[in-house]
């Protein structure tokens, strides 16, 4: 069984230390987590598919799960872009929302921040909170139903970063959908902590 643990180390082992942009373009850096979510979620998950869009003809998700109307979005943050970078991810993100939901109101949306860094200068560490502060404000427009800030600093060295927005509470939230939408709401109630 695949742990929160092995999606994270993974992340490092493909990227490397140094981060390179190419193999992360590559997208094959989160290949564990769709193996992760589609053990967790209690449907059956699709990576990178499209979903017909309001504005656009359609946009590819990250994970999507159609027979529960849910779809996931990942975004790595790094310290060399989250100062600069971090209004277009917000953009994008608030944008892909109104595009899907504008078409389709009853999708729920998760969206999950990696902060991969080991740097904990102010600017940087500013720019995280700030990104944090505004995905909670998504979440209470609903513009998002469900986040999930992580930070991971290496290999073997990963942590929650918000106990409101928890590995679990994500789990659970999409997994009450499923729940809801197969007419049973009792909760499942008995995920354990996924870091080792």
């Amino acid at each position: 069984m695949i742990t929160i643990n092995d999606v994270l180390n993974h992340y490092w082992d493909t990227v490397g230390t140094e981060q390179d942009t190419f193999k992360i373009r590559g997208d094959n850096h989160f290949s564990k987590l769709n193996d992760y979510l589609n053990d967790k979620i209690h449907a059956k998950g699709i990576p990178e598919s499209f979903i017909s869009c309001a504005y656009r003809n359609r946009k590819s998700w990250d994970m999507h799960f159609p027979d529960i109307n849910v779809a996931i979005e990942y975004k790595t943050f790094t310290a060399k872009g989250i100062a600069g970078n971090k209004n277009n991810r917000i953009e994008e993100a608030l944008g892909s929302s109104i595009d899907l939901k504008t078409k389709h109101p009853h999708y729920k949306l998760g969206f999950i921040a990696v902060f991969a860094f080991r740097e904990n200068s102010m600017p940087v560490v500013k720019a995280r909170e700030i990104v944090i502060e505004v995905f909670d404000r998504m979440i209470s427009d609903g513009h998002y139903d469900m986040f999930l800030p992580i930070q991971t600093m290496g290999i073997n060295n990963h942590f929650e970063l918000s106990e409101k927005y928890s590995l679990d509470t994500f789990i659970e939230s999409i997994n009450y959908n499923t729940q809801q939408k197969n007419g049973s709401l009792s909760m499942k109630s008995n995920l354990n902590s996924f870091f080792v």
